[in-house]
């Protein structure tokens, strides 16, 4: 029989125990985890989180995010987790905006839900790739004093937000009004501030910015690399990949990456790095915040 109940700062060896034997597949919980805990008191990062129990054993973790966003890692109890974020995000009044997890784990999520219909801006299943970062190969263009990373200054605020703005409506994640650009907005100064993002110049010209989605005390997950359209095709990815990896290995002494692989280029040049492929995830995101009726 499955027990679900919601998780205090009491769990949280269990959860971080739970989580880290799933590591590949569930980053953005285990980062959010290691910045603001399991409670939710209504501020960035944090979370509402919720465990499934079987004979007293935790087998599964439900989130619903200070976003929005709900997150799953749960080999048993999606149902039952299911149901307790409905009800959470009835009481509370905050909204779902997205479902993100492993391929199969997403999709029975939003099948137990009923929300199978409710429109998406984006709906990708997306290829999973993890390598532990000793075996991590350095490309040519990296040792190159043309090409460097640096922290993104004040003066570079103009050029990153277009940046994401551009990101966001080419994939699909962003519209083009006043909210989407207030979260760009807030985005971008995250991105400035927290020291797991950078802006890359090639010949002194910026081409391209990165950082890092999800840090652990074990384990990273680089974000997509935005290079400016005049400058693709030109071998920057993985260079830039291999360089903020370079960081987090060398610098910041970290054992692990995963990232996620949109397209069969970008794969072929995560795998030259020396990542191999571990399954698939998913990333939902709603047209419209979904408010569940109880």
């Amino acid at each position: 029989m499955i027990l679900v109940r919601q998780l205090n700062s009491s769990d949280r060896i269990d959860t971080d125990v739970f989580l880290e034997k799933h590591a590949e597949s569930c980053m953005f919980m285990r980062s959010h985890i290691a910045i603001a805990g399991l409670t939710y008191r209504g501020l960035p990062n944090q979370g509402d989180h919720f465990g499934a129990f079987r004979d007293g054993k935790l087998v599964g973790v439900i989130a619903h995010y200070w976003n929005g966003n709900v997150m799953i890692e749960a080999k048993d109890g999606i149902a039952e987790l299911s149901q307790a974020v409905i009800k959470n995000a009835f009481n509370s009044g905050r909204s779902i905006r997205g479902i993100l997890g492993s391929f199969d784990q997403a999709q029975e999520l939003i099948e137990v839900m009923d929300i199978q219909e409710w429109p998406r801006t984006v709906n990708s299943k997306e290829h999973l790739l993890a390598m532990s970062l000793k075996d991590l190969k350095v490309p040519a263009l990296c040792h190159d004093p043309d090409f460097y990373r640096r922290d993104p200054k004040e003066q570079d605020r103009d050029l990153m937000m277009k940046w994401r703005f551009d990101y966001e409506m080419e994939f699909g994640s962003g519209q083009d009004n006043e909210t989407s650009r207030a979260r760009i907005a807030r985005d971008v100064e995250d991105f400035m501030s927290n020291g797991k993002y950078w802006l890359f110049e090639y010949q002194e010209k910026p081409v391209a910015f990165s950082g890092f989605n999800a840090v652990t005390d074990d384990t990273v997950q680089p974000s997509v690399v935005w290079v400016s359209p005049e400058n693709r095709t030109k071998g920057f990815a993985s260079p830039i990949v291999a360089s903020i990896l370079l960081v987090a290995r060398d610098r910041w002494e970290k054992k692990k990456t995963v990232i996620f692989s949109q397209n069969e280029a970008s794969e072929k040049a995560y795998t030259a790095l020396g990542y191999k492929d571990f399954g698939y995830y998913s990333l939902i995101m709603f047209q419209k915040p979904y408010l569940p009726m109880m």
